[in-house]
């Protein structure tokens, strides 16, 4: 699941790098294309976390799956947050966060 979640978000990424690189010369067809791929690509993302849940509630239940999902996101949050504050100016990477476990 993981590697194909990566792969539709590298493509995002180089439509948003191509986009950074060439904004002002992008014409209206491939400004139309590229929005078709981003919309295709986050309807694939979710086509995969439905049919991966639906493998994971066979296995774990739907609540343990419900759990997973939920700590993944709050977990990318997190990640995200701290790599922003370090962008920031925050605490670097060698200090320790003085937050409680489980509480952003």
């Amino acid at each position: 699941m993981e590697g194909k979640l990566k792969e539709i978000r590298q493509s995002n990424r180089k439509i948003n790098q191509d986009l950074r690189e060439s904004e002002e010369k992008i014409s209206n067809e491939d400004a139309k294309k590229k929005l078709a791929t981003l919309f295709e690509n986050d309807q694939k993302e979710l086509d995969l976390k439905k049919e991966y849940s639906d493998k994971f509630i066979k296995v774990i239940g739907e609540k343990r799956t419900l759990k997973l999902l939920s700590l993944e996101h709050e977990f990318r949050r997190v990640l995200l947050e701290r790599l922003k504050d370090r962008r920031d100016g925050g605490p670097g990477p060698g200090s320790l966060d003085k937050r409680p476990h489980g509480k952003p």
